[in-house]
């Protein structure tokens, strides 16, 4: 069956879900896991706090995120 949905569609649904208000607990598991995975200690809550805040809206594949955490 063919919904018209495609790929692209459901990561964006998908980083739409994370980034919004109520999934914090979310936000900061990828945010912790992009950090382990980029050889950096942990964040604390105060740094995933504020790494929510400065992304804002946007939009950021894994890799994305990845590259971004090396600005804190």
């Amino acid at each position: 069956m063919k919904t018209g949905v495609n790929y692209a569609d459901i990561l964006r649904a998908a980083g739409e879900w994370v980034l919004s208000a109520g999934n914090e607990a979310e936000f900061a598991a990828m945010i912790r896991r992009a950090f382990r995975l980029s050889g950096r200690p942990q964040p604390t809550m105060e740094k995933v706090a504020q790494i929510r805040v400065k992304s804002g809206a946007t939009r950021r594949s894994f890799a994305g995120w990845k590259a971004f955490i090396q600005t804190f």
